[in-house]
């Protein structure tokens, strides 16, 4: 499976992500709300299911992305 196991062990349980720290030293803010972004991204899905689903199975990946300039900004911080 391409997903952790603790994937698993947590995919019933509720989680958040702050972004306070992105607010206060980067001045950011999301876009979206949280549900507001799961209905934009239901719709999408919804949109374009046919050619989804017209495309066959999708790669699954064994190893971590690389994280190109976010990597860098982790290893100064």
């Amino acid at each position: 499976s391409p997903l952790y196991q603790w994937v698993y062990d947590t995919a019933d349980k509720d989680s958040f992500v702050s972004v306070k720290r992105l607010t206060e030293t980067l001045n950011w803010h999301p876009k979206y709300s949280n549900s507001d972004a799961l209905i934009k991204a239901y719709r999408w899905y919804f949109k374009n299911y046919k050619e989804i689903k017209s495309r066959g199975s999708g790669v699954t990946h064994t190893v971590g992305w690389k994280q190109g300039i976010l990597g860098l900004i982790k290893k100064t911080m």
